[in-house]
């Protein structure tokens, strides 16, 4: 049986260790965000009090990587990648974040909102594919190594199809 990893909290706890901010800008450490208690693999816990960017609006949320030890921490459009045995996240990914897909090889890619996508290897690396559209995407398809659909771009009145094999890095448009 797998240990608990992690408790959403309803809000910052009023004893205890402080909790750690992230990001740890220096403001806005009092206020109240995305609150969430990790525990760590020696019995120990600690608990962060995530923020994001302002005016994104998505649901916060916890996805565990495929196979891996690494969480995604979605807040406000951005992703952190955190192992809970650690205090800080191991990355932040900033991303107006659509959606969320798994792909082989324990990949695990995020669809920017109007752009592109990131791609988040099995081994935590991050990368992004070259911009793609400027007005969003619909139809996204992800099979194997190969994320597909179409894009917009001049305020949707343009629509192209593409294909981009993340294995290659190579784009394919279709007019």
């Amino acid at each position: 049986m797998q240990n608990k990893r992690y408790e959403i909290l309803a809000g910052l706890p009023a004893y205890g260790p402080m909790y750690k901010s992230i990001p740890n800008s220096g403001k806005n450490i009092y206020s109240e965000g995305f609150v969430v208690r990790f525990f760590k693999d020696d019995g120990t816990d600690w608990v962060a009090n995530f923020t994001g960017k302002e005016g994104m609006d998505r649901q916060p949320e916890i996805i565990e990587l495929p196979k891996k030890r690494f969480l995604l921490i979605i807040v406000q459009g951005c992703v952190y990648i955190l192992d809970p045995n650690f205090e800080t996240p191991i990355d932040k990914v900033s991303v107006d974040l659509d959606a969320i897909y798994f792909a082989s090889k324990d990949r695990t890619i995020l669809q920017d909102y109007l752009s592109n996508f990131k791609v988040i290897e099995a081994d935590g690396i991050i990368w992004e594919t070259e911009s793609i559209s400027n007005d969003g995407f619909d139809e996204i398809k992800v099979e194997d190594n190969i994320v597909s659909g179409k894009a917009y771009n001049e305020m949707g009145s343009s629509a192209f199809e593409f294909s981009n094999n993340i294995d290659s890095k190579e784009l394919t448009r279709k007019t």
